[in-house]
C-alpha cells in the first residue's frame, strides 16, 4: 500500500533539496501561509511565504525575482529567491527575522509614544527611501503593522515583498489593498466622480463603497507607500488601525495622547487623500522628521502666547490659491492696525536683536489674519536670517503663484515677489539650487524691475551652469539701475563656474569690497573664501582676511555663515603650523562661542565647539558639549562617536595606571548602534572601531 504524502513533502519536493526542518509559522490566512525552514547552502533560518498567484497580475516574476534579491538594507530582509510552483502558487525564500510583528508588539504593550513612534517611522521611512531609490523604483504597496517585523535589537524589519512592483512608468498597477492602510489610488475610484467621500451622504455612502468594489485595482506610485507611512504611524500612537480611507477617520487630537502637533501634521500630510497633497518622497518625510524638536518648542511658545489651538506652523497654514491671499486689501480698518501694530513691534523687536519676541509677535498677525502676506513674508525672512532654511521652505513653499500674468495690482506682485525671493535664498543656502532657481524666476517675474532678484537669478543660474542665460541677465543687468558691486558678483559666479578662480577671486573680493548690500557682502565673501580654497593652503591667509572683514561689515543677524566657515578655516591654520596651532584654534573657539551666545548653533557648529575644547585639552567643558548634542539629536550617531573619541583623548593624556575606558565603551556602544554604514561611509567612524578594537571591544 502506497504511503500517502504530507502536505510539507509536497512542498519539499516543489522548493529543492536545499531545505530542512520545514515546518508552518502561524496560522494560514487569507491567500498565503508562512513556512519557517533551514536553507543548508547559505546555512540560514529562512522563512517561505506561499501566495496564491493572482491571475489578474500581469508582472513578470522572474523579473520580480531579480528586482527583489537585489535588494540590500539594514530595515530589509534579505530576500533570497522568488520561485513558481506548479501548483498554483509562488514562494519567497526571505531571511528569517527573530522577534514579532508591530501589530503583537503594540497588543502585547499598547500604543507607543511619541519618541519610539518617530525612531521606528524614521528607520520605516529609510526602508522606502531606499527602496524608492532604485532604478526603477519598487513601491512596497502593502506596509501594514503585520508587515513590519520589530526586531530583538529593537529596531523594525519591513517584510512581505508579494505584492511589490516596479515603477518603470509614472504609476503602476496595484496588486493589493488592506483597509485602513491602503491609499484611495490603490482602489480604481477617482476622487474627482464622488468629491471627498467623507462627506457623502449615509445615503450615498453605500452605492460609493459598491463602486470601489466594482473597479478593482487602481495605480500606483512613490506617494502610495507614504499613505501607509502615515497609516502605520496612526496606529502606533493610538493602537487603532485607521478607518478605511472611504470613511470618517477619528482624528488624531480625539485621542487621550500626548502628542506634538507637528508630529500629527506630518502623519495627517501623508495620508492625504490627494498624492499631490502628500509629501514628494521619503526623504522628504524624514526632512520632516528630524524638524520636529525645533517645531514642537516653537509650537509650544505659540500656544502659550496665542493659545488658538486651530494655527499651526507647518505648510498647512499656507493658503493653496493666490487670489485668496490678498482679500487683506478689503479687510476692515480696525483689524487691520492691528495686525499692522504687530508687525511694527515686531520688526522694532528684530533690530534689537530679540529673535523670539519677533518671532512670537509676527506668529500672532498670522493668528489674527491668515491671509495677508506680510506676516509670512516677515517670518520667513526671520528664520532665514537664523539659519533655519528648512523651516522657512515649509512655511513658504506651498504658495501657488498665478503664472497667468493676469496680475494687476503692485503692491500683491511685490509681497508675492518678496517671499518668492526668501523661497530661493533659502534653497539656495541648502544647496538646493535647481528649485532655488525656480522661485528665483518667479521672483523677477513678480518684480521685473528688482536688479537684486535678477542679479541673484543670475548667480544661480551661473552655479547651475547655465552660462548663457546668466550672461544674458548680466547684460540687462547694465541697463539697469544696480547697486555697487552686482555686476561684479554675478561674474565672479561666472568666472567660478568656469573654473577660473584667479578672475572669480578678483570680481568677488571687489564685489565685496564696492558693495553695501549686505546680502553681496555675504555671497560674495562666502564664494571669495571658496576661491582661496581651491587655490591651495598658501591662499589662507588672504581667506582669513576675507572672512573677517565680512563678519565686521555684516550684522549679528546676517553673519553666521562667515563666522562658522572662519572657525573652520581656523581649524585648518592649526593644523598647517604647529607653532601658532593654540593661538588658531583659539582664534576658532573665538568665532564659536560668538554663535553659541546667539542660541541658534547649528549641529556642525556645536560639533566643532566640542573639538576644538577637547584640541585644547578642555575636555570637561568638550564633554558638556557633546552630552547636551547627544541630548538634543538622540537618533543621531555623531555625538556619541565623538563623545567616545573624546574619553579616548582624555584617557591617552592619563598615566596608564589611571586609565578608564568605562565611558569610552558606552558612547562606542552607542554610536555603533546608531551608525548605518550604508547611508554615508565615515572616516571618524571608522578611526573609532579601530581604537575599540585595540582595546579588544566587538560591535
Amino acid at each position: 500500500m502506497q504511503k500517502t504524502r504530507t502536505p510539507l513533502e509536497d512542498l519539499a519536493e516543489i522548493l529543492g533539496g536545499d531545505f530542512t526542518d520545514l515546518r508552518p509559522l502561524g496560522e494560514e490566512g487569507g491567500m498565503s501561509r508562512l513556512f519557517r525552514a533551514h536553507k543548508t547552502s547559505l546555512d540560514v533560518d529562512v522563512v517561505i511565504k506561499r501566495m496564491r498567484v493572482d491571475p489578474r497580475r500581469p508582472a513578470d516574476v522572474q523579473r520580480e525575482a531579480r528586482v527583489m534579491t537585489a535588494l540590500r538594507h539594514q530595515f530589509l530582509p534579505r530576500i533570497f529567491d522568488l520561485k513558481m510552483g506548479g501548483d498554483g502558487y509562488c514562494y519567497t525564500v526571505m531571511e528569517y527575522i527573530p522577534g514579532e510583528t508591530l501589530r503583537q508588539y503594540v497588543t502585547r504593550r499598547g500604543a507607543l509614544n511619541q519618541k519610539q513612534t518617530v525612531f521606528w517611522l524614521r528607520q520605516l521611512c529609510q526602508a522606502v527611501v531606499y527602496m524608492h531609490g532604485q532604478n526603477p523604483p519598487v513601491i512596497h504597496s502593502d506596509i501594514k503593522p503585520e508587515n513590519i517585523m520589530i526586531t530583538t535589537s529593537g529596531d523594525i524589519c519591513l517584510i512581505d515583498f508579494n505584492a511589490s512592483l516596479e515603477l518603470r512608468d509614472e504609476s503602476a498597477e496595484a496588486v493589493a489593498a488592506t483597509a485602513g492602510y491602503a491609499a484611495p489610488e490603490q482602489y480604481d475610484v477617482p476622487l474627482d466622480r464622488f468629491g471627498d467621500p467623507r462627506l457623502l451622504t449615509p445615503e450615498q455612502l453605500p452605492v460609493y463603497e459598491m463602486a470601489c468594489r466594482a473597479q478593482g485595482m487602481g495605480r500606483v506610485t512613490v506617494r502610495t507607500d507614504l499613505y501607509a507611512v502615515g497609516a502605520v504611524a496612526y496606529f502606533m500612537l493610538t493602537g487603532y488601525n485607521p478607518a478605511p480611507w472611504n470613511q470618517d477617520r477619528i482624528s488624531l487630537e480625539r485621542y487621550d495622547i500626548t502628542l506634538g502637533d507637528p508630529l500629527r501634521q506630518v502623519i495627517e500630510r501623508c495620508m492625504e487623500l490627494r498624492p499631490a497633497a502628500r509629501f514628494s518622497s521619503g526623504k522628504e518625510v524624514l526632512r520632516a522628521l528630524d524638524g520636529l524638536a525645533k517645531m514642537d518648542r516653537r509650537y509650544r511658545s505659540w500656544r502659550r502666547s496665542c493659545r488658538i489651538a486651530a494655527l499651526t506652523i507647518g505648510a498647512g497654514l499656507i493658503l493653496s490659491a493666490f487670489t485668496m491671499l490678498w482679500g487683506w486689501m478689503l479687510l476692515g480698518e480696525e483689524t487691520g492696525s492691528a495686525y499692522n501694530d504687530l508687525i511694527r513691534r515686531a520688526q522694532e523687536l528684530g533690530d534689537q536683536m530679540d529673535y523670539a519676541g519677533q518671532e512670537e509677535l509676527l506668529l500672532q498677525a498670522v493668528a489674527l489674519d491668515r491671509q495677508r502676506p506680510e506676516a509670512y513674508v516677515n517670518l520667513g525672512g526671520l528664520l532665514y536670517r537664523l539659519g533655519d532654511y528648512q523651516q522657512a521652505i515649509d512655511l513658504l513653499s506651498e504658495m501657488d503663484p498665478d503664472r497667468t500674468g493676469a496680475l494687476r495690482d503692485t503692491e500683491a506682485a511685490q509681497a508675492q515677489g518678496q517671499l518668492q525671493y526668501i523661497l530661493a535664498s533659502c534653497y539656495y543656502q541648502q544647496e538646493e539650487y535647481e528649485e532655488a532657481l525656480e522661485a528665483y524666476r518667479l521672483a523677477a517675474y513678480f518684480c521685473p524691475e528688482e536688479a537684486s532678484y535678477q542679479r541673484d537669478l543670475a548667480v544661480c543660474c551661473a552655479r547651475l551652469g547655465y552660462m548663457e542665460d546668466a550672461k544674458e541677465i548680466i547684460a540687462e543687468l547694465e541697463g539697469m539701475q544696480t547697486l555697487p558691486g552686482d555686476v561684479e558678483l554675478v561674474s565672479g559666479e561666472i568666472a567660478y563656474a568656469a573654473g577660473e578662480y584667479e578672475n572669480a577671486l578678483e570680481d568677488l573680493s571687489e564685489a565685496a569690497r564696492l558693495s553695501e548690500d549686505h546680502t553681496v557682502i555675504s555671497r560674495a565673501s562666502l564664494q571669495a573664501a571658496q576661491c582661496c580654497r581651491q587655490l591651495g593652503d598658501e591662499r589662507i591667509d588672504q581667506e582669513i582676511e576675507i572672512l573677517e572683514t565680512a563678519s565686521r561689515r555684516l550684522d549679528a543677524s546676517e553673519n553666521g555663515a562667515q563666522l562658522q566657515l572662519l572657525s573652520e578655516t581656523w581649524i585648518r591654520r592649526a593644523g598647517m603650523d604647529s607653532a601658532l596651532r593654540e593661538e588658531s584654534y583659539e582664534q576658532a573657539l573665538s568665532c564659536l562661542q560668538e554663535l553659541m551666545a546667539r542660541g541658534q548653533a547649528p549641529f556642525a557648529v556645536r560639533q566643532n565647539t566640542a573639538l576644538v575644547l577637547e584640541y585644547l585639552g578642555r575636555f570637561e567643558e568638550a564633554e558638556e558639549v557633546l552630552l547636551q548634542l547627544q541630548e538634543d539629536f538622540p537618533q543621531d550617531y555623531r555625538p556619541p562617536m565623538r563623545l567616545a573619541l573624546l574619553y579616548a583623548d582624555r584617557e591617552g593624556n592619563r598615566t596608564a595606571g589611571e586609565r578608564d575606558y568605562t565611558e569610552f565603551e558606552t558612547a562606542y556602544r552607542q554610536a555603533v548602534q546608531l551608525y548605518d554604514p550604508s547611508a554615508a561611509p565615515d572616516s571618524e567612524m571608522t578611526r573609532l572601531e579601530e581604537l575599540a578594537a585595540q582595546l579588544g571591544l566587538s560591535p
